[in-house]
């Protein structure tokens, strides 16, 4: 039993210690064996405190695999107890052991040493929008070997508010065998001495390519077969995004970066490298979407740590200044953003909405459509206001005073109003505080003309959001015979009235029609596509009668929707009434595939009893997968989806895969395999938000 006077001591350690403590350091070396799932471990700690000359004694709780049966402890004196049974990790859903430390107030070292097996199978994600096919929480085995602080490999000191820390690595593994981990490998010890807010372990029969960039930093890359060609297609990109970065922002924070292979599909950025699957680095998209994603993450969450407790502002800075940056290289940055903007329209309302602060990882499509894409959207608004210059001064700025460090949406808003000397609570507030979005309607529209040279526009635009206004600065395109001219207005108030007066003819007026403000769409204003359908509030699927595979696939579906889900097959059903906002038309030989062809009629395709045919190319239902999306004009709020889907045990394996296609209109896979062959977006043709302006003569006054 703890005496008074080491009871009075915990008290002083947590008012007056724990706030003083910086990184913990951890030696720790190790062997393993991928075989038998073992590993043994010496953790020599270093704890860096204060001293409290009255304090006597300092207990602290500690967390550690369940599976790890510790052998030893040691230091000039301590106390280490079992505190309880084993406890169930409610995040990474693994068993840990938590013991209760005392040690002298005077004491910064100890050694622990355990050993024991883990192996965690592979286990489905807990949901469709979870990144990779499938995760464990830390595993040991002849594949390979993944361990990281949510395996608890090595001890946690709970009780600390700073969880950062140092360390050195050396692992004994069998021959062929190479470790990777963060920071620089120098004698087979991998040392990382910036904080961290994990070590990580990862292992296989790796074969290793490297280079080196001007400016000294390792480039390397982790392959499990040797493919020379892959690994320095891959160095040369590296090199290229780390200069490009170092330049856009701050020099590489650390002495290398990896892409490392690993033995099942994930997409993990650690710091100094990312954990790909085999498949994905070698699909061709990769190198050129999500791997400057997760290079771009060395600054933003793996050097500038995530405060979470006030939001996580760097999923969404990083798709900002990497998904988005490379799709606007392309020429398509509006349609990235557009397609952002349709994500939050289609899965985000009232239920289920939530303010940045309170954002913390991608849970589902509405999660990830406010973490990342309204957190994307907000900085784009900022660069917007701001210019080029300043926007990335302002970054630069945030960068260098917070690397190592906790930061937050406060933070970045402070740095801005350094660079500018401007204040930015209004926006900083109403976008990362605030629920909801903007929508906007335009109407009114008067054009006059008065002889040939003097042509005037005035039009009505409101807000028609429930809630109050937001303030924003509203781009509106006025387009010429051969040019076009872009007016921003100040939005504070609901109604905004413009009246403008030109010399030359105007065609259109559009608002807002690169997409450059977060705000809700119209529905007439983007293409239809899967995500209209994914994102409905009520939805029916329609399944050919006596069909167990389609079956399947409205359960795999339903498992990604927010949605009223009503499940019927097609001889039940002889009309189909507007309740439904989403319906789903299963199977080539489905009674109510003439209803969808009709709505199909004015996109670029045409049906056959033999298969579909689009880009004058025939795509037979044999041996093929086919995704269709129509919008009922009659009732524009209803989109309906026809798939097909040969042979048939391919069906569940398309439906795992369609949420990650919802920005499309029209999908066409081959084979089993389920590969893409084919897809497309429907063009808009007549928005509420892009008005034709006509002009009638007046006749001059007498």
């Amino acid at each position: 039993m703890l005496s008074f006077k080491n009871i009075f001591c915990l008290f002083n350690l947590l008012v007056f210690v724990f706030p003083l403590f910086a990184t913990t350091h951890h030696d720790i070396k190790t062997r393993i064996d991928p075989i038998q799932n073992y590993l043994w471990v010496q953790d020599d700690v270093t704890l860096s405190l204060n001293k409290l000359e009255f304090c006597e004694n300092r207990s602290y709780q500690i967390t550690l695999h369940s599976n790890l049966s510790l052998i030893a402890h040691t230091s000039s004196w301590s106390t280490l107890l079992l505190t309880g049974s084993e406890m169930i990790d409610e995040t990474h859903k693994l068993a840990v052991n938590h013991y209760l430390l005392i040690i002298p107030c005077d004491e910064t070292k100890i050694t622990f040493t355990y050993e024991g097996k883990i192996h965690h199978p592979l286990r489905a994600p807990a949901n469709p929008y979870a990144r990779g096919t499938a995760d464990t929480p830390g595993i040991i085995s002849d594949d390979g070997i993944v361990l990281s602080a949510g395996t608890y490999w090595y001890p946690q000191f709970n009780d600390f508010a700073d969880k950062r820390v140092t360390f050195s690595l050396q692992t004994v593994i069998p021959e062929g065998w190479s470790v990777v981990s963060q920071g620089e490998e120098d004698q087979r010890i991998w040392r990382e001495d910036k904080p961290q807010t994990d070590i990580y372990l990862i292992a296989a029969r790796f074969l290793k390519y490297e280079e080196k960039t001007k400016e000294g930093t390792t480039v390397q890359v982790f392959l499990r077969t040797a493919d020379e060609t892959l690994a320095y297609k891959y160095l040369k990109a590296t090199i290229d995004y780390i200069d490009y970065y170092s330049k856009l922002i701050a020099p590489f924070p650390y002495r290398k970066f990896a892409l490392v292979e690993n033995f099942w599909e994930t997409g993990f950025g650690m710091p100094s490298f990312t954990l790909l699957g085999s498949t994905i680095i070698r699909l061709p998209f990769i190198i050129n979407s999500s791997y400057p994603h997760e290079i771009l993450h060395n600054w933003w969450g793996n050097s500038v740590y995530v405060d979470y407790k006030k939001g996580n502002w760097c999923e969404g800075l990083t798709a900002y200044l990497a998904d988005h940056l490379m799709a606007t290289k392309n020429g398509v940055g509006e349609n990235y953003r557009r397609d952002t903007l349709m994500k939050y329209t289609d899965f985000v309302d009232a239920q289920n909405d939530f303010p940045l602060v309170n954002f913390s990882e991608r849970k589902d499509a509405a999660s990830e459509a406010i973490g990342y894409g309204k957190s994307l959207m907000f900085f784009h608004m900022l660069r917007e206001q701001m210019g080029d210059i300043d926007f990335f001064k302002g970054l630069t700025l945030f960068y260098n005073e917070n690397s190592f460090q906790l930061a937050s949406y406060d933070e970045i808003k402070n740095s801005f109003e350094k660079i500018t000397g401007k204040d930015f609570s209004l926006p900083f507030n109403q976008w990362t505080k605030r629920l909801g979005a903007p929508e906007l309607q335009v109407s009114n529209i008067e054009t006059v003309k008065i002889a040939d040279n003097h042509f005037s526009v005035k039009a009505k635009i409101k807000q028609i959001q429930a809630g109050d206004a937001f303030a924003l600065s509203l781009p509106v395109v006025f387009h010429f015979n051969n040019y076009k001219v872009k007016k921003n207005y100040s939005m504070m108030i609901r109604e905004l009235i413009i009246n403008e007066s030109f010399d030359k003819q105007p065609l259109r007026l559009a608002v807002d029609p690169s997409f450059d403000i977060f705000r809700r769409l119209q529905k007439d204003e983007v293409p239809t596509v899967l995500t209209n359908a994914l994102g409905a509030s009520s939805t029916l699927f329609i399944l050919p009668s006596n069909s167990v595979e389609w079956k399947k696939f409205s359960e795999i579906i339903s498992g990604a929707l927010h949605s009223k889900i009503t499940v019927k097959f097609d001889s039940e059903i002889t009309t189909i009434n507007d309740e439904y906002t989403s319906v789903w038309v299963l199977g080539n030989n489905n009674l109510h595939l003439n209803s969808f062809i009709n709505l199909s009629k004015d996109h670029p395709l045409s049906f056959s009893d033999n298969g579909i045919e689009f880009n004058n190319s025939k795509y037979p239902y044999f041996n093929h997968s086919h995704v269709v999306i129509a919008r009922n004009k009659k009732s524009l709020n209803q989109v309906w989806t026809f798939v097909a889907s040969d042979p048939v045990n391919s069906i569940e394996t398309l439906a795992n895969k369609l949420i990650h296609y919802g920005k499309y209109s029209l999908l066409i896979f081959e084979k089993k395999s389920v590969t893409n062959v084919a897809k497309g977006v429907w063009s808009v043709t007549d928005s509420s938000m892009s008005i034709p302006l006509t002009f009638v003569d007046l006749p001059l006054r007498q």
